[in-house]
């Protein structure tokens, strides 16, 4: 893309790749996607010999003051917001800025979505003290699965949250009340700590 956007640049040179790096960013809506094109950009050869200009765009976009709202849109639905953000820290931990520069990177989209969490008190709303502890349960899992959850500091967040279900007395007896037969009741608990198997929470 960027190589292509460069054929249409009369300037060569450094001041050539800048201008293109910016154009392309600039046909970029999201600042989220701005950033997962960084991020792709600086592991290809070209982002390799402009490496001090990528990682500058990228840390500009990260800056103090930006947060997963502004990184997506407010009206972003929140498993979407999640898995977008979700992607994001997959895609900063494949860039290919020098080590420090990426594990900076990664753990500011990390505070963001930690960030987020808190202050969206995303954890009180899936997890409704007036549902069944399996609803909540099941929600909370479902919330901290791969695709929608991946930076280390938010999946802790719902970690405890799960981990202090699962600490009450009676947790099993809990999560299948309302469940008749036995059949269901197995096939219950079994799906709910495969998912926890599966999260690596246990």
């Amino acid at each position: 893309m960027t190589s292509g956007y460069l054929r249409f640049i009369e300037q060569g040179g450094a001041e050539g790749r800048r201008l293109s790096i910016d154009g392309v960013l600039h046909m970029m809506a999201l600042p989220r996607d701005r950033l997962v094109y960084l991020m792709a950009l600086s592991a290809s050869p070209l982002g390799q010999r402009e490496a001090g200009l990528v990682l500058s765009r990228a840390q500009a976009l990260l800056a103090p003051g930006q947060g997963v709202n502004s990184l997506t849109t407010p009206q972003t639905p929140l498993k979407q917001k999640m898995q977008m953000m979700a992607g994001l820290y997959r895609a900063t931990l494949a860039a290919g800025f020098d080590s420090a520069d990426r594990d900076a990177l990664a753990d500011r989209v990390d505070v963001m979505v930690a960030d987020y969490i808190v202050q969206a008190q995303v954890i009180e709303k899936l997890d409704d003290p007036s549902a069944s502890l399996r609803v909540r349960a099941t929600r909370l899992m479902q919330f901290a699965a791969a695709d929608v959850l991946s930076s280390p500091k938010a999946r802790r967040i719902v970690r405890d949250q799960i981990i202090g279900h699962l600490r009450q007395p009676n947790f099993d007896g809990k999560y299948v009340e309302g469940l008749t037969t036995p059949e269901e009741k197995t096939a219950a608990i079994k799906g709910f700590y495969e998912l926890l198997r599966q999260a690596k929470f246990v």
